[in-house]
């Protein structure tokens, strides 16, 4: 379960474009690059979010650059001189070492610039944008209380892991429930887990499974996974391999690979008869339109 949680997580910090790593210290003045930035670039289809924290002192930056793979690496031989940024970043990978060149000018809160990058003789380049991170935190915030419901899960989810603010589980419920209340599907299924972990709030079930429900019906595959579960093991609800499966079913037509795992461990439960009839109870599911 703290795998599937974790997976959905990660969605959603994909979704939020790496804004989840917002600092709340003053922005810093056009002169200088301390502070935290965010960027993404497109790879295979997806948005990757960067993150990056840099500290200058005089003509040095020091600092971390997180990437993709979610590890932080200190930045080597950062300078800065009449708003010219350059640094490196070196990883290691089975053994070979890859380096990437960062090179950009600083002005106020945006540094353009690019990165060219080395994998074992293997050269390529790409445009680097980045914005300061604290530039973006206000409106994220202001937006969230006039009541969009994507920032209003942003927002939960930087207080529930304490990225920029003070970690507040109860915040997060909250603002986590205002999305939810919207039918914002992402936000109704993290509620969902934390009404069945106790976060925020004591360990509910029931609620847990009204929220997975209420994403699962409108056909979000998470929510389809999570009802399926909540079958499977009776939470918040008798147990029903014959639903459980059904849940599982349409979670993996949407190929969210974690359910066809599931939906086959199920199916050894099942007789042949109730197997066609999680089947056809998905075949016949209509989805209720989100209001």
């Amino acid at each position: 379960m703290n795998r599937m949680k974790s997976c959905l997580k990660a969605w959603l910090g994909a979704l939020a474009l790496g804004v989840f790593m917002f600092g709340l210290s003053p922005s810093a003045s056009a002169a200088d690059a301390t502070g935290q930035w965010k960027w993404s670039y497109e790879r295979n289809g997806e948005t990757v979010p960067n993150t990056m924290t840099l500290k200058q002192d005089g003509e040095k930056l020091t600092g971390t650059v997180i990437g993709r793979s979610n590890i932080e690496t200190a930045i080597a031989d950062g300078r800065i001189k009449d708003g010219a940024i350059s640094f490196t970043v070196t990883r290691e990978r089975n053994g070979a070492k890859f380096v990437s060149y960062y090179k950009g000018r600083l002005a106020g809160d945006t540094i353009k610039g690019t990165i060219e990058m080395d994998r074992g003789g293997q050269k390529s380049s790409r445009e680097w944008d980045a914005r300061r991170v604290q530039a973006q935190e206000d409106s994220h915030r202001k937006a969230a209380e006039q009541g969009s419901a994507y920032d209003q899960t942003v927002l939960a989810a930087h207080y529930e892991y304490g990225n920029g603010v003070v970690k507040d589980s109860a915040e997060a419920l909250k603002w986590y429930h205002k999305a939810a209340e919207q039918n914002y599907q992402v936000a109704q299924v993290l509620l969902g887990f934390c009404y069945q972990n106790g976060e925020g709030t004591a360990t509910n079930d029931i609620q847990a499974l009204k929220w997975f429900r209420r994403a699962a019906e409108v056909g979000h595959p998470a929510g389809q996974y999570m009802l399926g579960y909540c079958y499977q093991y009776g939470k918040g609800t008798a147990t029903n391999y014959v639903e459980a499966e059904k849940w599982f079913n349409l979670a993996a037509e949407q190929d969210y690979d974690i359910a066809k795992k599931t939906q086959s461990e199920v199916a050894q439960r099942l007789t042949k008869k109730e197997i066609e009839e999680a089947q056809r109870l998905a075949r016949e599911f209509k989805g209720r339109k989100t209001p």
